[in-house]
């Protein structure tokens, strides 16, 4: 989800040069022209990948252990997916998306949590 989330970050910094470009070629014009509200969806999706794209760079690290950072970044993936999930300010499917991605990453933080190694990597 990084890559994706630096491409959308990367298209709404170009947004008018895309726009542009689109409208003055006419064969494309129906195929790739975005609207105002697909534009803010983007952004909407670009402002909920964040924490992914952080979490990825922190945890990637290679100077520093990152297993006794797990739980911490699950917390913290969880807050995020949480406000998002609950959040009527953004796209009801992007709502939806958080709320299913929440259930995902809750399987796997309770794996995580009550595997061994990571209470002897926390302890």
């Amino acid at each position: 989800w990084n890559y994706t989330h630096a491409m959308i970050q990367r298209a709404l910094m170009l947004r008018e040069a895309i726009q542009t470009w689109v409208f003055e070629r006419k064969e494309f014009h129906d195929e790739l022209y975005l609207s105002n509200q697909e534009w803010a969806f983007l952004k909407q999706l670009a402002d909920v990948l964040e924490v992914f794209t952080k979490v990825i760079l922190y945890m990637s690290r290679s100077n520093t252990p990152t297993l006794p950072w797990a739980i911490p970044m699950y917390h913290r993936m969880e807050t995020a997916l949480q406000s998002a999930a609950l959040d009527r300010g953004i796209s009801q499917k992007l709502q939806q998306a958080c709320a299913v991605g929440l259930r995902k990453l809750r399987h796997y933080f309770g794996m995580a949590r009550h595997n061994h190694l990571n209470t002897l990597a926390t302890s």
